[in-house]
């Protein structure tokens, strides 16, 4: 049997389905690029939009918002959570049902150019979200860290044995994911595939900045900012367990990208804990409880 490259049999599993659409809240990276970044009034593309987890933070205020997925379970579930917020079954890869210079921000989280089937893919996806992007508008999306990374257990408010306990269980993960990237050569090259536990078995990329950086640039992009995904005040750390990247598509007069928004507004962080259960953390559920 062949085994289906593109993820999406996990992705259209009505029990993982589940799983996205109960998912609330943002990680810190996500909190600091969307009051950043993002305006009341702006055009948005939400690609990978999953269970609907961050269309609350734009679909209110975006003066256009639409969310994509090419799972049709997924688009199908977002539609009955949020009756009237537009929603459309469409890959990354081919958004030709979306016109040229259409949206002032664009969006894909949670890893999710790591779940496309190729280089060729995610070289397509970064073209076509330029396509449709303003000159000066802003594609943010979030990519594994080929290193590793480093995971940081939430120790605040919890008692000693807690605490040692998610210390322990973030020990054993920095040990599996090390292990697994440097087993499958993924470490040793900066880049590559490999096959990870979550779900059942996903087929996930993972790189460093430098690889990222020079494929954006290729792509006709601008890079604005690169942040770790946990701390992003920290900037691209060597510790992050995935970094988040800001792309400007450059503005033919001056090739200068949108001034960030001013900081503002508010959103809520961790509600359940994306960034422990999130679509392409690689660990079982053993290390997840071991977080908590």
């Amino acid at each position: 049997m062949t085994r289906d490259l593109s993820n999406l049999h996990i992705y259209s599993d009505p029990r993982i389905v589940q799983f996205y659409v109960d998912l609330e809240g943002i990680v810190p990276g996500e909190k600091y690029l969307f009051e950043k970044y993002f305006r009341d009034g702006m055009s948005v593309l939400d690609i990978g939009v999953g269970g609907g987890r961050t269309t609350p933070y734009f679909a209110a205020t975006a003066k256009r918002y639409i969310g994509i997925d090419y799972s049709e379970m997924m688009v199908q579930a977002c539609r009955r959570k949020y009756a009237n917020v537009e929603f459309e079954t469409m890959n990354a890869t081919d958004l030709s049902g979306l016109d040229d210079g259409d949206f002032d921000l664009a969006l894909f989280a949670y890893n999710g150019i790591d779940s496309l089937a190729s280089d060729a893919a995610r070289a397509q996806c970064l073209s076509e979200a330029r396509r449709v992007l303003k000159p000066g508008a802003i594609f943010i999306f979030s990519s594994h860290n080929a290193r590793g990374g480093i995971p940081r257990p939430r120790l605040q408010g919890a008692g000693l044995w807690r605490k040692l306990w998610r210390i322990g269980g973030a020990l054993r993960l920095y040990v599996k994911l090390k292990a697994h990237l440097m087993r499958s050569g993924v470490f040793f090259r900066g880049q590559g595939y490999s096959l990870y536990s979550a779900h059942g078995g996903l087929l996930n990329y993972a790189c460093t900045p430098a690889v990222m950086t020079k494929e954006a640039i290729g792509a006709g992009f601008e890079v604005v900012e690169i942040v770790d995904a946990h701390l992003p005040h920290s900037g691209a750390t060597p510790a992050a367990l995935w970094y988040y990247y800001v792309l400007a598509k450059p503005k033919p007069s001056s090739g200068e990208p949108t001034a960030p928004a001013t900081p503002g507004q508010r959103y809520p962080v961790d509600r359940k804990r994306p960034d422990a259960l999130g679509r392409n953390l690689l660990f079982s559920k053993t290390i997840r409880r071991a977080l908590h």
